[in-house]
């Protein structure tokens, strides 16, 4: 082989080795950051909002079944991780459950009660 060729060549594997190891690092930091739960766009949900659905027919029947919900709703005062994760089911379920959602608010199924338990669980 001449110079240019193998010049030519070594540069081709060190580019390769170099896009490798760019590609190992991006999915090593993507994989690191944590995965907020996204909330429909418009609709302001507050621990309020929440509290007062989980007391209707639909949501004493969801108390009922899960603890967690139940025991978030009998704290007086809740500090910013439990009323972020009361909101959280609380919109899980009301996509869940609702049937009668005015045509915006109509979405593709998301996650069930119970995978946004268990999405909080392991954060």
């Amino acid at each position: 082989m001449t110079p240019n060729v193998s010049t030519v060549i070594f540069a081709i594997a060190d580019g390769l080795r170099l896009y490798s190891a760019g590609k190992r690092v991006y999915v090593k930091k993507t994989l690191a950051r944590s995965m907020p739960l996204p909330l429909l766009s418009g609709v302001k949900v507050n621990r309020l909002s929440a509290k007062r659905w989980f007391r209707g027919e639909i949501g004493q029947a969801i108390v009922k079944e899960n603890h967690r919900i139940a025991l978030l709703l009998k704290k007086t005062s809740l500090n910013p991780v439990e009323e972020s994760e009361l909101i959280e089911l609380y919109v899980a379920a009301f996509l869940q459950f609702e049937t009668e959602l005015p045509d915006e608010f109509r979405l593709a199924p998301g996650p069930s009660i119970e995978e946004v338990q268990s999405f909080i669980t392991i954060r």
